[in-house]
C-alpha cells in the first residue's frame, strides 16, 4: 500500500511541475511558446484526474478493510468515518 501512495505522489509531482512550466510558457510572446504551454497545463491538468481517481481507488479498497481494524482503536475509525478516509 505504502508502495502505491509513494507512485500517486510522484505523480501529484509530475502534474504540478508540468501545469507550473506550462503556466510559465504562456506568458511568452511567442505563439508557439503559448502553445507549448497549453498543451504542457492539459496534460498536468489530465495526470492530477489520474492521480485523483487513484487515490479513490485506494480510498474504497481501505474501506473493504474496515472491520480488520481492531475495535481498540475506535478513535481512529472515528476519525476515518468523519474525514472520510
Amino acid at each position: 500500500m505504502t508502495r502505491i501512495f509513494r507512485l500517486i505522489g510522484l505523480g501529484i509531482i509530475i502534474a504540478m511541475a508540468l501545469s507550473i512550466v506550462g503556466g510559465i510558457d504562456q506568458t511568452s510572446t511567442s505563439l508557439q511558446t503559448i502553445k507549448n504551454g497549453a498543451n504542457l497545463n492539459k496534460i498536468g491538468a489530465v495526470i492530477f484526474v489520474i492521480m485523483y481517481v487513484l487515490l479513490i481507488v485506494v480510498h474504497l479498497a481501505c474501506w473493504q478493510r474496515w472491520r480488520e481494524i481492531p475495535s481498540s482503536h475506535r478513535a481512529v475509525r472515528a476519525f476515518l468515518f468523519v474525514t472520510g478516509s
